[in-house]
């Protein structure tokens, strides 16, 4: 009776434990579809990657295309308007007329600037010789929206 009783408890441990395991993974699969709406993204966006045509612009080199969170892709244009001289709030002022932006978690979008930011502060120290200049005022541009972010 008694080996009965232990078989029965370890079984209803397993069982238990089955389905705490099922609840977190629906939990994790619910984090992720908040993240990531699955949208394209062409992954480089900037002025050199717009070809202008008959019928408008068409957007080139999608070398880094991916599935993701709609509102990375405008985000990623911030720092390449503070380096055409916006300041970082009228850099995400402009981008904030873009549908996807209104979904941005604001502690996503400060850790994608920051990890931006840190990968071309990375290239200018480290990255080859001719870009370490562009990557430099890159990296300032960043570090600016970062500070805004955290002020």
């Amino acid at each position: 009776m008694t080996s009965t009783l232990i078989q029965a408890s370890e079984a209803m441990d397993l069982e238990d434990a089955a389905v705490t395991r099922k609840e977190h993974e629906a939990s994790d699969r619910e984090l992720v579809a908040k993240l990531v709406d699955q949208a394209r993204a062409e992954g480089d966006l900037h002025e050199g990657n717009l070809l202008a045509g008959p019928n408008g612009l068409q957007l080139i080199d999608w070398g880094l295309a991916c599935r993701g969170a709609a509102w990375v892709e405008p985000a990623l244009l911030i720092p390449r308007l503070i380096l055409e001289g916006h300041t970082p709030a009228q850099a995400e002022a402009l981008v904030a007329q873009v549908p996807a932006w209104k979904s941005a978690p604001p502690e996503a979008v400060t850790g994608l600037a920051a990890v931006w930011s840190l990968f071309r502060e990375f290239v200018a120290r480290y990255g080859p010789e001719p870009i370490r200049t562009s990557r430099a005022r890159a990296a300032a541009a960043g570090r600016a929206w970062v500070k805004h972010r955290l002020s």
